[in-house]
């Protein structure tokens, strides 16, 4: 699924008393991480989703939300943040790369699925909006290392005691960094 222009950070990145893994699907479900990052990136879609304890049911209602926005709505465009920070969540970051593995990952083929998004609009996107992408991403990252510290699977995405001021600052530079890793290996890229 990963292409040559994404050499993955080194094993990971160190996030206080463990690492922040490429992929942080690592540490929590697909599933999971496509309802967290479409209820951090689309108002109301919360209400769409819901807690649920069957993960078919879930993705399922994640599935309907991302048809609904697809159906050339407004909030179509609200995918585009949504197909970014889940790239980024997992370590893809050329826009060419996710709009062609479209078809090879799960979260993308979901989020992809019926749209006509291209790499050029996740490029554009990014441009216009590169600090409400980093923030989105932040809070994600913020989200899931919470509930990474604090124990079992219990998927119950609140912020945690176990977060610092200083893990935040350090989550918030792996946010940018992932930002600025895609802006980096696009132009790297483009300009061949």
């Amino acid at each position: 699924m990963k292409s040559v222009r994404q050499q993955p950070e080194s094993s990971g990145q160190s996030v206080g008393p463990f690492e922040m893994p490429e992929s942080i699907c690592d540490w929590i479900g697909i599933q999971d991480l496509l309802g967290l990052v479409l209820t951090t990136c689309m108002p109301g879609a919360r209400d769409k989703i819901g807690p649920t304890n069957n993960r078919i049911s879930e993705l399922n209602s994640v599935g309907r939300l991302v048809s609904d926005s697809n159906s050339g709505g407004p909030s179509s465009k609200a995918l585009i943040p949504s197909i970014l920070v889940y790239s980024y969540s997992t370590g893809q970051y050329s826009s060419i790369d996710i709009a062609t593995n479209r078809n090879e990952d799960e979260g993308l083929k979901l989020l992809l699925a019926p749209s006509s998004v291209r790499d050029i609009d996740l490029r554009n996107f990014r441009r216009g909006f590169r600090d409400d992408l980093t923030r989105k991403l932040y809070e994600v990252l913020l989200m899931v290392s919470a509930n990474h510290l604090s124990g079992p699977r219990s998927i119950n995405f609140q912020e945690s005691s176990q977060i610092t001021d200083d893990l935040k600052k350090v989550l918030s530079r792996i946010a940018v960094n992932r930002v600025q890793k895609g802006i980096l290996i696009d132009h790297m890229f483009l300009d061949e």
